[in-house]
Order: C-alpha cells, then structure tokens, then sequence
C-alpha cells in the first residue's frame, strides 16, 4: 500500500494542492493513521479555543507572545518542551506530542503570515 504526506498526495494538483473529483473519489488509504491522527489532533485543537486556554475576548497566550514580538522562539522553545517531556510525566502521553504538533502549527502559521510557507 502507498502512502503519500499530504502535501503529495497524488490525487491533488501538484500545482495548487487543490482537491480533485479522483481525490474525493479515492481518498488516500493511510498506512500509518494519519487519517485518524488528524481527527484526534483537529478535536484536540478545538478544545484549546475552550476552557482554560482563552481568556477574555478570546485572547490565547499566543496573542501575548504576537505583541510581545516574540512568537517564534517561544513557540518553538514550547513545543521543544513538551516533546522532551513525553515519556517523563504521565508516562508516554500522547498529549505531549498533540501540543507539540501544535505549537509546529503556531510557527507554520507564522510563516505563512510571512508568505514563507
């Protein structure tokens, strides 16, 4: 069975990445549960516009670091925490690597903010 990252998957146009009829048709078949990996991930994000992760007016600490002009190095140095914590607290939690992922969306996002990515 084949596998393809998201980024190269065969039934998207390599131009723009944009889905075609064959992609709807014929979904990739994920070796690795990255279909299922996904959905946890997309469900985990959602909860973090809930709860204790925002404040008033929906500001995220996020939005904090954004004004203090240091986005970059505090999202990457966060996410390089809870990767070097999985496996240490609460034994192999897969949280840490669910926040971890996270905080690699934060810094795609900021260079997509840049047109870098």
């Amino acid at each position: 069975m084949t596998t393809y990252p998201l980024y190269q998957n065969p039934n998207t146009s390599p131009i723009d990445g944009k889905l075609t009829v064959s992609s709807l048709l014929h979904p990739p078949k994920y070796k690795y549960h990255e279909d299922v990996i996904l959905k946890q991930l997309s469900d985990y994000l959602a909860k973090t516009y809930s709860g204790h992760y925002v404040g008033e007016d929906n500001i995220q600490t996020f939005d904090v670091w954004k004004a203090l002009g240091n986005c970059k190095s505090t999202a990457r140095d966060t996410g390089l925490k809870y990767l070097m914590r999985f496996g240490k607290k609460n034994g192999e939690n897969p949280d840490d690597i669910l926040k971890t992922i996270h905080y690699c969306f934060i810094l795609l996002h900021l260079l997509k903010t840049e047109n870098k990515f």
